[in-house]
């Protein structure tokens, strides 16, 4: 958990609404230092108590802005992550 990114989205996101709750919740899951975090959608989805659907649109919206970007790891599992 990094209270100071959450801080910075509070702050600063020029989102709202359902979009600003999925980066709090992404906020909430990063590392500090390397601002990453793995949470699945279905893992934001239960967080900010919206669909999946719902949280992949909001996903897409702070990739589309450059808020965040989802990048994957090489090898057998290709799992996303993201990065604010």
């Amino acid at each position: 958990m990094s209270i100071k990114i959450m801080q910075e989205v509070m702050e600063c996101a020029p989102v709202d609404k359902g979009t600003l709750l999925v980066l709090v919740v992404l906020a909430d899951s990063a590392d500090e230092t390397s601002r990453e975090c793995w949470p699945s959608v279905a893992r934001l989805a239960a967080r900010a108590r919206l669909s999946d659907r719902q949280v992949q649109s909001c996903l897409r919206q702070l990739e589309e802005r450059g808020i965040s970007r989802k990048r994957t790891t090489e090898g057998r599992l290709w799992k996303p992550f993201w990065v604010l």
